[in-house]
């Protein structure tokens, strides 16, 4: 695994409905860290849907997972949350699966990757084919080039881009990760769309503990976007000491 510290992110869409299942996740996830030393490589990243962005904030502060783990958001919000440092942009749930059959544009999303920067937070910014075909890389070079339309390196280096074909996602019927191989292809191919210094990209889509560090193993990924399997107390705590394992394994 790189040295570099792995961006872990948990979307939790709306699986999470009450601050007590939050707490249980974020309590059990407490218990691990505790009892490691100061030299783990890996980063948390929280994103509860709106209603409990404030109580998971304060959940957060209130552990020691404060020294560890940000807050984010599911999508850009009008209020101020205290504690907000992320915030999730271009999901396929947004781009694709609005109420009312519709959804966000390469145009909404950039303009909305404008407006959190302004706010000083970090867009973390989905791209990804939605059907599994032969036309999945000119897909994603005119998504990548509609989505940072306009914007500076520097801009898009405050950015955490995320490889996450829709296909892939553990919510769609039938769904599987990619192989990590030609995710690796794919996100190699969306740093050249974008070349840009720094740019950290991570990858998403039916990620869980049995497949997490083949993802994590790879240079190009800087870290990955877990969904359901990041709402399942039992799959946090095996997600996270698979990680804390196979950095051991590799630091001994």
């Amino acid at each position: 695994m790189a040295k570099d510290r792995k961006l872990i992110i948990f979307n939790w869409k709306d699986y999470i409905q009450t601050e007590a299942q939050a707490r249980d996740i974020l309590d059990s996830a407490n218990d691990i860290l505790e009892s490691l030393s100061d030299t783990r490589e890996l980063s948390l990243v929280f994103c509860p849907n709106e209603e409990l962005l404030s109580g998971v904030g304060e959940l957060l502060r209130e552990s020691h997972l404060a020294h560890d783990s940000s807050l984010g958001s599911q999508d850009l919000v009008e209020q101020e949350v205290d504690g907000l440092r992320y915030v999730i942009l271009g999901h396929s749930s947004r781009r694709y699966g609005l109420p009312d059959g519709g959804g966000e544009t390469s145009e909404d999303v950039n303009d909305k990757i404008i407006k959190t920067l302004g706010a000083g937070l970090i867009p973390v910014v989905c791209i990804g084919e939605k059907e599994k075909d032969i036309n999945a890389e000119e897909f994603i070079r005119a998504q990548v080039s509609a989505t940072f339309n306009d914007l500076s390196c520097d801009q898009i280096g405050r950015c955490i881009v995320v490889y996450e074909p829709v296909w892939a996602i553990t919510s769609e019927d039938g769904s599987s990760p990619d192989n990590p191989d030609d995710a690796s292809k794919k996100i190699d191919l969306i740093k050249k769309c974008l070349n840009c210094d720094q740019l950290n990209i991570i990858y998403g889509g039916s990620v869980n503990s049995r497949n997490i560090v083949d993802f994590l193993n790879k240079d190009v990924v800087g870290g990955v976007l877990i969904g359901k399997a990041g709402t399942v107390k039992s799959e946090v705590r095996e997600i996270l000491l698979t990680i804390i394992k196979s950095q051991k394994n590799e630091n001994d």
